[in-house]
Parts: structure tokens; C-alpha cells; sequence
């Protein structure tokens, strides 16, 4: 697509407070033959919650290192095409990248250092909701155990997985083989989330809770806290929904849980409005394989400001060669109410032109200029992020000419001699 500046083209295309928030078709005779367009109707933009996830941690302490540690995780928030794919669990505390006093390790394994016994990532299925093995795409813990990672597939808002695997502590002379809440505070949780509408930005939530003593701790999201039931409060209220999970004392074991969440705003993904100008040579409102576009002709975007309910120019572009126009995702355009407006291209003659489709639905109204042209396209409602709007069409015609002549047919044969 090619860039153009905007005020080079603003005496061709204004927006005024006479534009509308509904657009009405104008019906024309000037046209040699009149195309027919059903007018769709009005959609409502969408939005999304923010995403919480959350995950809470259990040492299943029998005195002995013979059980497993116990892990579930959900998330709630988004959108309805939001999953969460990938979550790590860091028990590298004070991020030095080494072991070091403190450190929380994930012992899976009779290779690795730990203490006592070893227990590797089991999937516990009774007590998972929405998730089965299969959705259990990959497991890795690094070799020197400090990371966990999961990868997940199908993991929506709502489902939530519980997992055991075991968990020791490194100590000044040796490891721990039982990490209480308070010695897991301070590893790290991060989720990742994919969504066909949305990307992620990182949302900060903060709070201050009191703890034994008086003690004022902050607390944020992406930490683990042994005191972590007004966190996941807050999460709660932020997402609109309670996260699934086992509150700090729920299980009567407080001294040997811990919890974190991770949170992320949703960004609607760049929308793109496309199509083509062509000679439609035979006037049928199709574009035959054998008909030529149109290059360089002017097509402006205009927006619907949804607050003054006026429409305003977007980005203006001009065809190419082949007579294709693209307003792509590189201009950044968010969902809402368009309208695209075309140029009429000298010699040519409108024939019309066609609403084009998102996600193969018809979506938008042809309608006229104020010269009685059909060289607007109006109404295309894009209601969420990432979406694609295609063959929004501008159809043309040469003017076709007749003559002949007057004679004197001296000799009466109908025939013009010399």
C-alpha cells in the first residue's frame, strides 16, 4: 500500500457533521445497469475483560519426602477465543541465574540434586476441570531444576489443571526436602495467552496486606506470597470473576501454601479493509477473470467517531497496477464503523459497486455520492481485532460510442459510393 499524506487529498475527501452514523442507500437512473446490495445490519463492537490467571502451591508435608507437591492452575477473563498455552514457574528467587540459598528447585529425577526422593510431573485428573492429559502438549524442568514450564492446548477460561511434582529448597549446607509457603514466596509465575483477536500487555496489580506482627507486605502480580488470599481478591474483582483455587487456609494447612497470579490487559489486533477497482467490461457487477483493474485511483478510509458521530478520514491510498487498493495492518486501524469513498477515475463511468465480506459474511451498504454516484461503501462494522475485509469493490465502465453518417444515395443502391 502506498502512503500518502493526508492533506494533499483533504479538498477531495471531508468529513462533516452532515455524515451520519448510519449511512442510507441513495438509489440512481444515471447507472447503465444497477447492482443490488442487501443492507446488513447493525453489529456492536466487543470488549474484553482483562486475563487473570492464578496457581496456588501445597507442600504435602508428612514429615517424610514421600509425597508429591501439589500445584492447580486456572485462569478467568478475556475473551471468548482466549487461551492461555504456555505458564513457568521460576524458582530462581533472587535471580542470579545459579543455585543459591533459597532457591526453590523442581527435583524430578535421580540425575538431579535434591533431597531425599524424586517425583516427576503427574497430571491429576480427578481434580482438573476442562483439561486432560492429551491437552498436556509438553513438560520441561531445566536441568539444574530451578524452571518448570508447561505447554498447554484448549486451555480456557474456566478449566483449571492440578498437578503434583516435587519441590525442595537449597539451604546454606544442603537442600531442604520440605519448601514451606513462606520459603516458596518469592518465586515467580508467568502465563502466556493467545487469542485470533487480541494481544497482551502486562497489567500491574498491586496491593498491601497485613500479616503476623503488623507486618505490611506489598505484594504484585507475577510473585508467589504465602498471605495470598487478598491478592487473589483483587485479581478477582479486576476479572470480574473468582479464580477457581484453594484459599490460603481452605485445607487448614496456611503455613504450607502459596499463591500467585498473572495479569494482562487485552489489545485488539490491527484491523484491514481491502479490494479492487476495475473495468467491468460486460456490466454485470462481477469481476470476470479477463477484467483489467484500474490504477491510481483515490480511495479514502473514513472512521465513525463513535463521540461526535462523525465520520473522519483514517488513511486515503491509491490502486496499484492491478487496480488493488489495501488498507493493511501496518496502519494500526482498530475495530469499529467504516466507510471507504472512492474517486471517480476520469473517462470511466460508474457501474457500481459491491460490500465486500469478514470471515465470509456480507458486511456493509453501497450507497451514493452526493453526485448521485455509487462510490461509497459505508457501514462496514469490524467488531473485533485481527479481522480481514475483502473485496470491497469500485466497478467502472468505458463509454462506449456510436456514429455513422448522413449522404445523398444518388443512385438509390444503399450503398455510400465514393
Amino acid at each position: 500500500m502506498e502512503g500518502l499524506t493526508l492533506s494533499l487529498f483533504s479538498r477531495f475527501f471531508r468529513s462533516t457533521n452532515s455524515d451520519h452514523r448510519t449511512d442510507s442507500a441513495v438509489t440512481t437512473t444515471k447507472l447503465l445497469r444497477k447492482c443490488h446490495f442487501e443492507v446488513m445490519e447493525q453489529r456492536h463492537l466487543l470488549t474484553a475483560n482483562p486475563v487473570i490467571a492464578g496457581i496456588t502451591y501445597l507442600e504435602d508435608d508428612s514429615g517424610q519426602d514421600i509425597t508429591p507437591d501439589f500445584f492447580e492452575v486456572t485462569f478467568q477473563g478475556g475473551s471468548a477465543t482466549t487461551q492461555m498455552t504456555h505458564f513457568v514457574i521460576n524458582g530462581d528467587q533472587d535471580q542470579s541465574g545459579n543455585l543459591t540459598i533459597g532457591d526453590m528447585i523442581f527435583h524430578v529425577n535421580n540425575s538431579q540434586i535434591g533431597a531425599n526422593s524424586f517425583h516427576a510431573f503427574s497430571f491429576v485428573a480427578e481434580k482438573s476441570i476442562g483439561v486432560t492429559q492429551d491437552d498436556i502438549l509438553d513438560i520441561f524442568v531445566s536441568e539444574d531444576g530451578l524452571s518448570l514450564e508447561v505447554s498447554l492446548k484448549n486451555f480456557v477460561a474456566g478449566d483449571k489443571l492440578v498437578f503434583t511434582i516435587d519441590v525442595d529448597e537449597m539451604e546454606r549446607l544442603r537442600f531442604d526436602p520440605i519448601a514451606s509457603g513462606v520459603e516458596f514466596e518469592g518465586t515467580f509465575f508467568h502465563a502466556t495467552f493467545v487469542d485470533e483477536h487480541y494481544t497482551f500487555d502486562a497489567l500491574e496489580i498491586n496491593t498491601i496486606v497485613t500479616i503476623d506482627g503488623g507486618f505490611q507486605q506489598p505484594q504484585t502480580a507475577g510473585m508467589f506470597f504465602d498471605y495470598y488470599d487478598e491478592l487473589f481478591s483483587k485479581a478477582a474483582s479486576i476479572a470480574g470473576t473468582t479464580l477457581n483455587l484453594t484459599l490460603d487456609n481452605e485445607s487448614g494447612k496456611a503455613d504450607r501454601t502459596a499463591g500467585a497470579i498473572d495479569a494482562y490487559e487485552l489489545q485488539p489486533k490491527p484491523v484491514s479493509i481491502s479490494g479492487h477497482v476495475y473495468h467491468d467490461a460486460n456490466i454485470n457487477c462481477i469481476h470476470d477473470p479477463d477484467e483489467e483493474g484500474i490504477a491510481n485511483v483515490f480511495i479514502s478510509l473514513q472512521k465513525l467517531n463513535t463521540t461526535t458521530n462523525v465520520y473522519e478520514t483514517a488513511a486515503v491510498t491509491k490502486t496499484n497496477a492491478n487496480g488493488y487498493y489495501e488498507f493493511g495492518e501496518n496502519l494500526g486501524l482498530m475495530p469499529g464503523t467504516y466507510r471507504l469513498v472512492q474517486i471517480q477515475p476520469e473517462v470511466y463511468l460508474d457501474v457500481g459497486a459491491s460490500a465486500g465480506t469478514i470471515n465470509g459474511q456480507s458486511v456493509g451498504q453501497v450507497m451514493n455520492n452526493t453526485q448521485g454516484a455509487p462510490n461509497v461503501i459505508g457501514n462496514i462494522v469490524i467488531p473485533l481485532g485481527g479481522l480481514v475485509a475483502k473485496n470491497y469493490d469500485f466497478k467502472e465502465v468505458l463509454p462506449a460510442t456510436i456514429r455513422g453518417s448522413v449522404y445523398h444515395d444518388a443512385n438509390i443502391n444503399c450503398i455510400h459510393d465514393p
